[in-house]
């Protein structure tokens, strides 16, 4: 992944029409969350260590908080017929993907991945995707989260 792509998925949309696009940043405008204290916490991988489909780091912190603002994009999106995925929200930077290599997946690299290593999230992001682009998301609009304590 490029690293101007990290980031943490609050909510998958799919396909954005233009008739969606001004109700959805509508909606995500009204949001009204606090800002978030996360950290890295490690790493750790989707799919089978022979060939990992996802190499993530994982997220800690305020995850309280986080679950809030995913909770509020879930019900703010879904008034734009957006719908929730099944699967659980399952915070992440997604840093790579489709391993492939001529020798199976080191697991034990990923064991001194970043712990600890905190930021203040202060904003949420509407972004496009650009499929074989590199990096591959737009940045569309930022909405700030409540800067009150």
């Amino acid at each position: 992944m490029h690293p101007q792509d990290y980031h943490i998925t609050i909510q998958f949309l799919g396909e954005t029409t233009p008739e969606q696009m001004g109700g959805l940043q509508t909606v995500l405008s009204s949001i009204n969350e606090q800002p978030l204290s996360l950290k890295l916490n490690g790493a750790g991988f989707f799919g089978s260590s022979k060939a990992p489909r996802i190499l993530w780091a994982g997220v800690s912190g305020n995850l309280t908080g986080l679950n809030n603002l995913h909770a509020s994009v879930i019900q703010a999106t879904h008034q734009c017929g957006f719908i929730v995925e099944e699967r659980r929200f399952a915070a992440h930077i997604t840093l790579a993907r489709n391993y492939v290599g001529e020798h199976e997946f080191n697991v034990e690299a990923i064991q001194s991945a970043p712990i600890g290593v905190g930021w203040k999230a202060d904003r949420f992001t509407l972004m496009s995707t650009h499929m074989n682009a590199s990096p591959m998301y737009e940045i569309i609009e930022s909405y700030p989260l409540n800067l009150r304590f």
